[in-house]
């Protein structure tokens, strides 16, 4: 990393690269258009979509199966009048020659709504994330807000958890396969990483270590300035108890700014991103 060669000058900007195998062959995909490298990124190729792609493309991510390279999955988030929920999704099987869409925009559910409806609002313009099965190339995971399995090479979607509110934490911003065990599949998202070993169904916390919690403020208690409780951002309050341990209440957006009740300190005053006490 210590130079640099720029190998395009046109087009905007890529948000990310994958290699299929271990080739010479790398894609990249960018808001609007799908690139093609056979020769590890020294020259590139716009791929062609059936049909072609949407003016309103926004977020684009590539998943390439790993049992498969030739089997290949493009997607884009869509803005359609600032609703960020729906999504679409190309499938090539012959290693990148040609895609045809497989989930349009009026295919339900949503992928990246918190309720799969298309009015069910979400961010994919933030978050969102596919990945294939790393032992079939036609299951296909999505995330977003809600977790998606596709057993059809992504005709159609189920979610496999509850609500957006269980089970993980929303705002999923990458999903892999554990290298040593292709049962496991990890999800990065705002909350840490979540592992599930059931195929997304249920999921468990796995961030211990990681010091990667953002603070919006803090509150102390004055009669027992001990007590010490703490507002993130999009992983609700943590408070420093009198027991010395560290405790987490809520979630999300939630629970932001903290304030301790002056006589009681274990009375605490939270609001939340939607301006509520």
């Amino acid at each position: 990393g210590a130079t640099w060669t720029k190998r395009a000058t046109s087009g905007s900007w890529v948000q990310e690269v994958v290699q299929k195998g271990n080739s010479d062959t790398l894609f990249a995909i960018s808001g609007d258009s799908l690139f093609m490298s056979a020769d590890f990124g020294d020259n590139w190729n716009v791929r062609n979509l059936d049909p072609v792609a949407s003016s309103n493309y926004l977020k684009g991510r590539i998943a390439i199966s790993p049992s498969n390279t030739n089997v290949i999955y493009a997607t884009w988030i869509i803005n359609l009048a600032g609703n960020y929920s729906q999504s679409e999704i190309f499938k090539s099987v012959n290693g990148g020659s040609t895609f045809v869409k497989t989930y349009s925009s009026s295919s339900l559910p949503a992928l990246s709504s918190y309720d799969g409806t298309v009015n069910g609002g979400g961010y994919g313009w933030a978050n969102y994330a596919i990945v294939v099965d790393p032992t079939n190339s036609n299951t296909v995971y999505t995330g977003a807000h809600l977790f998606f399995k596709s057993t059809d090479g992504a005709q159609s979607f189920s979610s496999t958890i509850s609500g957006w509110w269980c089970c993980i934490h929303t705002d999923i911003q990458d999903i892999i396969f554990d290298p040593t065990n292709n049962t496991r599949i990890l999800a990065a998202t705002d909350g840490g990483i979540f592992v599930s070993s059931n195929q997304g169904v249920a999921w468990q916390p796995s961030s211990n270590g990681l010091n990667c919690s953002q603070y919006y403020s803090f509150g102390q208690g004055h009669v027992d300035s001990n007590f010490v409780v703490g507002g993130l951002q999009d992983n609700g309050i943590m408070y420093l108890n009198t027991d010395n341990n560290i405790h987490t209440y809520a979630g999300g957006d939630y629970n932001r700014f903290t304030l301790c009740d002056y006589f009681n300190p274990h009375n605490v005053y939270t609001s939340s991103s939607g301006g509520k006490v």
